[in-house]
C-alpha cells in the first residue's frame, strides 16, 4: 500500500470508526491531502470511489470533512461528479439545522444582551460550510450539474436566506451567469451585440469580460476604451491571478433596460445602473433575456482582477455583431416599453458618425476621429459640435492651426450661451501655438461672455505660469477659487506656482484642499506627492503616488515617480518594479529606462544598468545624463577607455557639467594620465567651485610631489565643506611631507572630532607624535585605531614602530608581523627588519631589507637598506 492509498484507508477509517472524532478525521484529510499532490488521475478517481460511501453513511460532521477531502482531490484533478451527488445529498439537512439554530440564537439574543450562548454552535455552522465549499469545488468543474441544481426550486427556496458564510457563496455561484445568452446594446453608437456566457459570477467579471470582448476600433464596429491587459482579462476567465498585474479598471457604466429614454438615450438616474458589487441574477431581464445598457463611465471605477470562484472557468463569447436595423429594432422596442406607448426612433446619421468620432477620441485615436468628425460634417455642415470635436482631435494630433480654424467654425456655428466654453477652447489651442496674444483675447472675451467663468480665470494662469510669471498665475487661480471655491483644478494649479516660487508648505495645503473637493483627483494626488517629496516627507510622496495608481493603473507620471521616491528611500526593488510599468505604459519612455538604469546601479547590478542607459540613449541620442550614468557604471567595472569616451559625450552634449568633468578625471587617474586628471578636475573647478574636485586635485597634486598645492586645494575644499573629515585627514598627510607634524597633528585633530570612528586618522596622528617623539601618545593612538579596525595593518605598523622607539622590542615584532600578515608592503618589511637587527637577529634583518626593496625599489630609505645588508652580511661571514 503506497502512502495516497494508505492515507485514503485511514481516512475512510476515521470516518467510520464508531470512536472517531471530527479531529481525528480532520487530521486524516489533512495528510490524504498532502499526499494526492503525488498521486495520478486514475488514483484520485479510485479513491473518490472509496470515499464516497463514508460521506454517505458517516456522522455529518465527519462526513462534512470527508467531502472537504473530496473537493481537494476534484481542485487536483479527479472527475467532479463521483463525490457531487453524496455531498448534495447530505447538504439539506445539514443547512436545515443550521436555519434552526441561527433562528433559535436570534431569539435567545432578543431577550436580552448577546452572549457566546445567544450565538448558533459552531459546530452545526462548520459542517454546514464544510459541506457548502465542498460542493461549490465541485459544482465548479461541472457546468452541467450547476444547470441541474440552478433548475430545482427545493435548491433555491433552501438558499434563499443562507444560515452560514458558506450557503451565501453557494446561492452567489448558483446566480451566476451560466450557458445564457444575453444583449448588450451600446445606443449612444447605434451598436449592439448578443454574447453567450458561462461562469461569470459577479458584474465586476462581467464588466471585464465585455470590455476584453467589444472594445476595439469603432470604425469597424467595436466600442471606444482601452481593452483590458492580457493579464486582467486572463484572470476573469481562466488563469490563476497575477500579483504584479495592475486593478481591473472601468471602461463602461453598465445601465438596466429600464435606464433607456423615450429619444433613445439613457437616463442619468443611477438606480438604474447595474453595479459591478452586485450578482448577474439581478440584471433587469427583457422578455426574458439579461440586457445591459452601455455608457461611457461618468467616472473611473477600479476593481481587484480575480474571479470569484477560482476554480470555475468564465467565458463570454461573442454569437452575433447586430445590424443597425437590429439594434433600432431593440431600442425601439425597450424604449417603447418604458415610455408605455410606441416609440419610433431615427437613425441620425451625421449625429452616429459624430459618436463614432468622440469614440475615436477616447479611444486615443485622434486621426480616425477625425475622419469621423469629416464625415459628420459632410452630412450636416451646421453640426457645430463636429466642429468643435475635430478641433480637440487636431490639437491632440499636434496641429494647433487647424483645430484654431475649426473651433473659429464652432464659434459661428453654435449657441451664444456655449461661447464663452468655446473662446476657452481656441484660447488653449492658440497657446500651444504660440499665439499669447490671441489666446489672452479669447480668455478676456470668454470672462467678458460670463464674468464669473472660473476655467477661464484657471487657464489664464497656466497660460501665465508656462511665460514664468509666477505672482500673475497666482492672482488668477485666485480669482478662479473665489468664483468656484469648489474648483479642485485651480487649486492644484495654484499649489504647483507655489511649489515653484518656494513655497511648498502653501502648495501642499492647495493640493489638499483639492482632494477634499475630488478625492479621486489623480494630478492632484501626484502635485501633492511631489510637494511632500519638496518637503522631504517620502513615505506620504509615496502614498500619494499609489493613490493616483490605484486611481488611474495606467498613469505613466504617477509610476514615474514613485519610482523616484521609492529610489530615495532605498527602496530599489520598488523603484525597478514601477520603472517596468512605466516602460510597459510607454515602451518609448527615456526618462524610466534612465531611473530603472539607476535602481539597477545602486543595487549592484552594473550591467543591467548598462542596458538600461544604452537603452535610454538609444531613445535619447541628446540625453547627457545618460552618457554620464553609463560612464560611471563603466568605470567601476574597470573600462576605463570606454567611460572616457562616453564622459566626452556627455560633456560635449552639456560643457557646463561639472560632475562629469570630475569624474573623468577620476578615469584618467585610474589609467595614470594624471595630467589630464588635473586639467578635468580644473575645469569642473572653473565652472563651479566644489569640495570632490578641489579634493581629487589635491590627492593627484600629492602624488606629484606638488605639496604646496595639494594643500592649496584641500584648504579650499574645507571652506566649502568644513565638516568633511577625509579633507582634513588628506591635508594632514600634505602637512606631514613637508615635516610639519604639529600642523598635520591639528588637522587629524580636527578629523577624529568631526568622525571618531576615523581608524585612519588616529594611525596617521601617531605616525606624527612618532616623529615628534610623543611614543607613548603613538601608541595610545594606535590602540585606539585597532580598537575601531582590528585589521588595520598600517596602525600594526605604526605601533610597532613607536615601541621600537621605546626599547619595547618584542612588542614591536609582534607588531610588525600582524602588519605583514595582513599586508606585506615595503614599509611593514623595513620596521621588522630594523626591530629584527636590533634584537640581534641580523638574518632575518636582512631578508626583510631584500623584501622591502624587491617590493618597493625605490623607497625613500633603500641607500640606508643597502649599506645595511652590506654591513651585516660581513658581520654574518666574519670568522668568529
Amino acid at each position: 500500500m503506497n502512502p495516497f492509498e494508505k492515507a485514503v484507508s485511514d481516512l475512510v477509517a476515521a470516518a467510520g470508526s464508531p470512536f472517531g472524532s471530527p479531529e481525528r478525521t480532520l487530521d486524516c484529510a489533512r495528510a490524504l491531502v498532502a499526499a494526492s499532490a503525488r498521486a495520478d488521475r486514475s488514483a484520485r478517481d479510485q479513491a473518490l470511489r472509496l470515499l464516497v460511501t463514508s460521506l454517505a453513511k458517516a456522522k455529518i460532521d465527519r462526513a462534512a470533512i470527508v467531502a472537504i477531502a473530496c473537493g481537494s482531490l476534484v481542485e487536483h484533478g479527479a472527475d467532479p461528479h463521483l463525490a457531487l451527488p453524496p455531498t448534495l445529498a447530505r447538504l439539506p439537512d445539514s443547512l436545515e439545522v443550521a436555519q434552526r439554530e441561527l433562528a433559535k440564537a436570534k431569539q435567545r439574543s432578543e431577550k436580552g444582551t448577546p452572549t457566546r450562548e445567544n450565538l448558533p454552535d459552531e459546530q452545526i455552522a462548520r459542517t454546514a460550510d464544510y459541506l457548502c465549499m465542498a460542493a461549490i469545488t465541485q459544482l465548479s468543474h461541472s457546468l452541467p450539474a450547476r444547470k441541474q441544481l440552478r433548475s430545482d426550486s427545493r435548491w433555491l427556496a433552501l438558499l434563499e436566506q443562507p444560515p452560514t458564510q458558506g450557503a451565501l457563496f453557494l446561492k452567489f455561484m448558483l446566480q451566476a451567469l451560466d450557458d445564457e445568452e444575453l444583449l448588450v446594446l451600446y445606443p449612444a453608437l447605434w451598436r449592439g451585440y448578443r454574447l453567450h456566457a458561462t461562469g461569470i459570477a459577479d458584474n465586476f467579471q462581467l464588466h471585464t469580460l465585455l470590455a476584453d470582448t467589444l472594445v476595439g476600433d469603432p470604425a469597424q464596429g467595436w466600442l471606444p476604451g482601452k481593452r483590458p491587459l492580457p493579464q486582467v482579462a486572463a484572470a476573469a476567465r481562466d488563469h490563476p491571478v497575477d500579483p504584479a498585474a495592475p486593478t481591473a479598471l472601468g471602461v463602461f457604466n453598465l445601465v438596466g433596460w429600464p435606464g433607456l429614454q423615450a429619444d433613445g438615450s439613457i437616463s442619468p438616474d443611477n438606480h438604474m445602473w447595474i453595479w459591478g458589487e452586485g450578482s448577474p441574477a439581478e440584471i433587469p431581464r427583457f422578455e426574458g433575456l439579461p440586457v445591459v445598457l452601455l455608457e461611457p463611465p461618468t467616472y473611473q471605477r477600479a476593481w481587484n482582477a480575480e474571479r470569484k470562484f477560482a476554480s470555475m472557468p468564465a467565458e463570454l463569447r461573442l454569437l452575433v455583431v447586430l445590424s443597425a436595423e437590429e439594434v433600432q429594432y431593440w431600442l425601439e422596442r425597450i424604449a417603447s416599453a418604458n415610455a408605455g406607448a410606441p416609440v419610433r426612433l431615427p437613425p441620425q446619421p451625421a449625429r452616429i458618425a459624430l459618436r463614432l468620432g468622440e469614440a475615436r477620441l477616447e479611444s486615443d485615436d485622434p486621426e480616425g476621429a477625425i475622419i469621423e468628425f469629416t464625415q459628420a460634417l459632410r452630412l450636416d455642415p451646421d453640426l457645430y459640435e463636429a466642429y468643435v470635436r475635430r478641433g480637440s482631435a487636431y490639437s491632440q494630433q499636434g496641429d494647433y492651426p487647424a483645430a484654431v480654424a475649426d473651433l473659429t467654425r464652432a464659434i459661428q456655428l453654435g449657441p451664444l450661451e456655449k461661447a464663452h466654453i468655446l473662446h476657452v477652447e481656441r484660447g488653449l489651442a492658440r497657446s500651444h501655438q504660440g499665439d499669447i496674444e490671441g489666446a489672452l483675447q479669447d480668455y478676456n472675451e470668454a470672462i467678458r461672455l460670463k464674468p464669473d467663468y472660473a476655467l477661464a480665470y484657471n487657464n489664464w494662469g497656466h497660460l501665465l505660469y508656462q511665460q514664468g510669471n509666477l505672482p500673475a498665475a497666482i492672482q488668477c487661480y485666485d480669482t478662479a477659487i473665489q468664483l468656484s471655491p469648489r474648483f479642485a483644478l485651480a487649486y492644484t494649479n495654484r499649489g504647483v506656482s507655489r511649489g515653484q516660487q518656494g513655497d511648498p508648505e502653501n502648495a501642499l495645503a492647495d493640493h489638499n484642499a483639492a482632494l477634499e473637493i475630488d478625492p479621486g483627483f489623480v494630478m492632484a494626488y501626484i502635485n501633492r506627492g511631489l510637494a511632500r517629496q519638496e518637503l522631504g516627507d517620502l513615505p506620504g510622496a509615496v502614498d500619494d503616488y499609489s493613490q493616483a495608481i490605484q486611481r488611474d493603473p495606467h498613469s505613466l507620471t504617477a509610476f514615474f515617480n514613485r519610482a523616484i521616491a521609492r529610489s530615495k528611500q532605498g527602496n530599489l526593488d520598488g523603484a525597478i518594479a514601477d520603472n517596468d510599468q512605466a516602460i510597459r505604459l510607454k515602451p518609448t519612455y527615456a526618462d524610466a529606462y534612465l531611473n530603472r538604469g539607476r535602481a539597477y546601479y545602486l543595487r549592484g547590478e552594473r550591467l543591467q544598468a548598462i542596458a538600461d542607459w544604452s537603452e535610454a540613449i538609444h531613445l535619447d541620442p541628446g540625453s547627457a545624463r545618460a552618457y554620464y550614468s553609463r560612464a560611471n557604471a563603466r568605470s567601476d567595472l574597470g573600462e576605463h577607455a570606454r567611460a572616457i569616451a562616453d564622459y566626452d559625450q556627455a560633456i560635449r552634449l552639456d560643457p557646463q557639467y561639472t560632475a562629469a568633468y570630475i569624474n573623468r578625471g577620476n578615469a584618467y587617474s585610474k589609467i595614470g594620465e594624471a595630467q589630464r586628471a588635473v586639467d578635468d578636475y580644473s575645469q569642473a573647478i572653473q565652472l563651479r567651485p566644489d569640495a570632490p574636485a578641489y579634493e581629487n586635485r589635491g590627492i593627484l597634486r600629492g602624488k606629484q610631489g606638488d605639496t604646496a598645492g595639494a594643500i592649496d586645494d584641500f584648504t579650499a575644499a574645507i571652506e566649502l565643506d568644513p565638516d568633511r573629515a577625509t579633507l582634513y585627514i588628506n591635508r594632514g598627510v600634505e602637512w606631514q611631507n613637508r615635516y610639519d607634524y604639529a600642523r598635520a597633528i591639528q588637522d587629524w585633530d580636527q578629523a577624529i572630532r568631526l568622525l571618531p570612528q576615523s581608524a585612519q586618522a588616529y594611525s596617521n596622528r601617531a605616525a606624527a607624535r612618532c616623529e615628534l617623539g610623543d611614543y607613548e601618545g603613538a601608541v595610545a593612538d594606535c590602540d585606539q585605531a585597532l580598537r575601531l579596525d582590528p585589521e588595520y595593518a598600517t596602525a600594526y605598523n605604526n605601533r610597532g614602530y613607536a615601541r621600537y622607539k621605546r626599547g619595547e622590542l618584542e612588542a614591536a615584532l609582534a607588531d610588525c608581523n600582524q602588519a605583514i600578515r595582513l599586508r606585506p608592503h615595503a614599509y611593514y618589511y623595513n620596521s621588522r627588519g630594523r626591530t629584527r637587527a636590533a634584537l640581534g637577529d641580523l638574518a632575518g634583518a636582512i631578508e626583510d631589507f631584500k623584501q622591502s626593496l624587491a617590493l618597493m625599489p625605490g623607497h625613500p630609505e633603500a641607500r640606508d637598506m643597502q649599506i645595511k645588508i652590506a654591513e651585516w652580511s660581513q658581520l654574518l661571514t666574519r670568522p668568529r
